[in-house]
């Protein structure tokens, strides 16, 4: 046997389907330029599309958000500023409030002097309660400026709810542990809560008086007459409608648990109020170097005269009295802003919504008297009712027919708004298999 060498070998032919001379080549792959698509900007399209989509925006606060980080989309909507913020209002405010959000342009028009303003004051209160019912209303009527305050009101309110929930959402009503409350509000918790801080400010806007001692002060320097200071507290002194008169003109307007809404609102506010206080006097007393429990009033600082106290109830109606406007400025301060704040608005204004709530309800004028006689039974229906009250508010009263529009006895229940909230969020808590005198201050005890 021969042998053959290794390199004289003949290579063999590949195995292909057919004959065997012939040979398959595989073909040259071409590598191709991968094409990635440029993506479109949004700051690219045109303007009318940028005007389409600022006409979209849910509500104010994203709208802000885009417009203050887009100079665009900024351009875009200073073109179409009125149109653009009416429908955005329209569709930010829930249809229960537009009303109360409307009914405080005509208020800021009229007169203060006496002879013109009560007269016109109560002829507004009338033309309120006769529309108050009406849901077809619109913000195209409004002047310009008008429109732009509303829309900067609004969102106040946006910011001081989130303090009001903060506030009354902190603790678990029937354990008295923390609660993690960051979650979103309801369409219905939105309307209630809402509702009271518009009709709130309505209150001090229809009801503000001139502060008398600022005007005492004014007359001390234009000249340091004592006669001329005598007449002027007189004569800025005087009360034209006391407590049961705003009482009557106003909160009788609203049912028994509309009212209860707004005095959360007012306990809420005098909260925040009483803890920034707090800190003001202590540093007043670190700077002075001895106790102070009141704040000196304005006019004592720039006059002869020494420094007279002031009780909480005053206290607390100046600070009402200004509104919900300057409580959101104040509570978004910083800690030195604040106090600088309260230091330049300190006074004495008796507003008297405090009052005004703990007065009687006018019953006699009630449509639901004769019931609330009986005792008849109020059950709670569904958080969409417009008409009805929530849960929380028939539970307190037992299932009872309630037109009494303020008890102070249900402070406890007020601190965590409890006619605020939905039956969902309600039955969260299981505060409605409680007994609801367990949360009411019976004389001087405080509920457990």
């Amino acid at each position: 046997m021969k042998r053959v060498l290794r390199r004289y070998l003949r290579p063999k032919r590949s195995k292909t389907q057919g004959s065997l001379d012939v040979v398959v080549f595989k073909p040259r792959q071409v590598r191709k330029e991968r094409i990635v698509p440029q993506r479109a900007s949004l700051e690219d399209v045109a303007v009318e599309i940028q005007q389409a989509i600022l006409h979209q925006m849910p509500d104010l606060h994203t709208l802000r958000a885009l417009i203050s980080a887009s100079p665009s989309y900024l351009r875009a909507y200073q073109s179409q500023r009125h149109s653009i913020l009416s429908d955005i209002l329209l569709r930010d405010i829930h249809p229960d409030v537009l009303f109360d959000v409307l009914a405080m342009v005509d208020p800021m028009k009229l007169p203060r002097n006496y002879d013109d303003y009560v007269p016109k004051l109560k002829a507004f209160i009338e033309q309120y309660k006769t529309t108050r019912a009406l849901l077809d209303v619109a913000l195209e009527p409004l002047e310009p400026s008008t429109r732009d305050t509303l829309w900067e009101f609004h969102l106040s309110v946006i910011d001081v709810t989130k303090d009001f929930c903060d506030y009354a959402l902190s603790t678990h009503p029937v354990t008295g542990h923390g609660l993690n409350h960051h979650t979103s509000l309801s369409p219905n918790e939105v309307r209630r809560i809402h509702r009271a801080f518009y009709r709130y400010e309505l209150f001090t806007v229809l009801f503000h008086e001139p502060d008398y001692y600022l005007e005492q002060q004014k007359e001390r320097r234009r000249g340091r007459s004592p006669d001329s200071v005598s007449l002027a507290l007189e004569r800025e002194s005087i009360r034209s409608l006391d407590a049961q008169d705003k009482s009557f003109l106003f909160l009788a307007l609203f049912k028994a648990w509309e009212v209860e809404e707004i005095a959360c609102v007012r306990d809420y506010i005098v909260h925040r109020y009483d803890e920034l206080y707090e800190e003001y006097k202590s540093e007043l007393q670190e700077r002075t170097g001895r106790e102070s429990l009141y704040g000196a009033a304005p006019w004592n600082r720039t006059s002869d005269f020494s420094s007279e106290p002031y009780d909480d109830e005053d206290y607390h109606e100046h600070y009402l009295s200004l509104g919900l406007g300057f409580f959101h400025t104040l509570i978004k301060a910083s800690h030195e802003d604040q106090m600088r704040i309260l230091r330049k608005n300190s006074g004495i204004q008796y507003l008297s919504l405090s009052r005004a709530l703990m007065e009687e309800a006018p019953y006699w004028d009630n449509p639901m008297y004769d019931a609330w006689g009986h005792q008849d039974f109020q059950g709670f229906y569904r958080d969409s009712d417009r008409d009805g009250p929530n849960a929380a508010w028939t539970w307190s009263s037992g299932n009872k027919v309630e037109i009494r529009y303020y008890e102070s006895n249900k402070e406890g229940l007020r601190k965590w708004g409890y006619v605020m909230w939905d039956k969902e969020r309600l039955d969260q808590w299981n505060i409605l298999q409680e007994d609801p005198r367990n949360y009411c201050i019976v004389g001087d005890i405080a509920p457990v």
